[in-house]
């Protein structure tokens, strides 16, 4: 994974040159002019452009994700539904994990979001990949990093509880991972993010035994419509607070 941010940096630094950024030619020796003779200075190449500062941009918000935000129904699509003059970009793509994220980046950046708000961690947290809580949170960080780079104020989302039992110590490693993460995720608010949307805080849906509340998670994991509308109030307020910053 660290040879794909390197390659993602790579790529993005590619990009920016592209955009017209700071010439690359070489400079060539000249003979010294006679004394008598003045040349004016070589002008100096252009520095590359840096991002615009989300001050200065139209507002849109980017959102990102896995299935939990992706669709018209969940809590992201609701929202930008009950906000029509705000300009938002639903991304997220059901089955992702933060290594997805990260691929899309350089797409997500040319839309050039102000904000964005990230749920992530129910498929790759410990499903996919059973590497330690705090590597998951190191690369959620790294991602978050280069948004905050590109000027985009970020929120992210706690993780919501599981009730699946794919493997015998998949649950109680998943709660205890969960619970890690989130900690992690609070205390970066004004550090790595800039806010969090603390859904796994709500006592409504947000508890791990919550998750075996078929009125609340129709399989375990995927809030149901009461569950997404309960997740839209806590979001709501969230970013609408995001915005105003």
């Amino acid at each position: 994974m660290k040879q794909g941010l390197t390659s993602l940096v790579a790529i993005s630094a590619a990009m920016l040159a592209g955009c017209g950024g700071g010439s690359n030619a070489s400079t060539v020796a000249q003979v010294p002019p006679p004394a008598s003779v003045i040349l004016p200075a070589s002008p100096a190449a252009a520095p590359a452009p840096a991002p615009a500062p989300a001050s200065t941009r139209p507002t849109a918000v980017l959102s990102e994700g896995d299935s939990i935000s992706s669709g018209a129904s969940t809590h992201t699509g609701l929202y930008s539904a009950s906000r029509p003059n705000l300009t938002f970009f639903r991304r997220a793509v059901g089955g992702s994990g933060i290594g997805q994220l990260i691929e899309r980046l350089p797409a997500d950046l040319a839309l050039n979001p102000t904000h964005a708000t990230v749920l992530i961690g129910a498929n790759d947290l410990v499903h996919w990949s059973r590497r330690p809580a705090s590597e998951w949170v190191a690369q959620l960080f790294a991602y978050t990093d280069q948004l905050r780079a590109a000027g985009v104020k970020v929120v992210v989302g706690t993780i919501l509880p599981q009730c699946v039992t794919p493997q015998p110590d998949y649950l109680p490693t998943f709660i205890r991972q969960r619970a890690e993460a989130n900690a992690a995720i609070r205390a970066a608010v004004g550090i790595r993010i800039d806010a969090v949307i603390d859904f796994a805080a709500d006592r409504r849906f947000g508890d791990d035994a919550d998750a075996c509340d078929t009125a609340l998670y129709q399989d375990g994991i995927h809030p149901t419509a009461l569950g997404q509308r309960q997740m839209l109030e806590v979001y709501s307020v969230a970013v609408d607070a995001a915005l105003l910053r």
